[in-house]
């Protein structure tokens, strides 16, 4: 997938206000920021987060946002730099990062860096609307309803 955004997902999550690194499911509300930024402004992405649950990438990703975990002795830093290195567009790629080494290695190849404050700003910008359109609302296909669905789940363990 030719991505235009390349996110450092534990990164990202430690420079975001209302997200912790201890949550448990911090990967997960990452994961629903971002596809609802992808969707609002019609791009698609790839996170990488270090080690995590296994089997939880298939369910978290969606056509828009791939959803990658890194597998011990790699890092996420690894994968991230190996998708810097392999990207056939580099110029069309944006890397959402604060680590130094991964934005050198990305503007070396042409790549724009974000730090994770000023994406955090974007995440939470309003949507702007396109003229001539009446409904700018995000379109989700059906296997990201789908996603959707089986991440907002609940689940029998849980009570309501």
């Amino acid at each position: 997938m030719c991505v235009a955004y390349l996110f450092d997902g534990h990164n990202l999550i430690g420079a975001l206000s209302g997200l912790s690194l201890t949550d448990v499911d911090d990967e997960a509300r990452l994961v629903v920021l971002l596809r609802g930024f992808l969707a609002r402004t019609r791009r698609k992405g790839r996170v990488i987060f270090d080690r995590g649950a296994v089997g939880r990438a298939p369910t978290l990703a969606t056509p828009t946002l791939g959803v990658t975990f890194a597998r011990p002795p790699r890092t996420a830093d690894d994968l991230i730099l190996d998708v810097i290195a392999k990207e056939p567009n580099p110029r069309g790629l944006i890397l959402v990062t604060g680590d130094g080494r991964l934005q050198d290695a990305a503007r070396r190849r042409g790549a724009a860096v974000l730090a994770p404050a000023d994406f955090a700003r974007q995440l939470s910008a309003p949507a702007r609307a396109v003229p001539g359109r009446e409904d700018d609302g995000p379109r989700l296909s059906p296997d990201e309803v789908a996603a959707w669905e089986r991440l907002f789940q609940v689940r029998p363990d849980h009570k309501s």
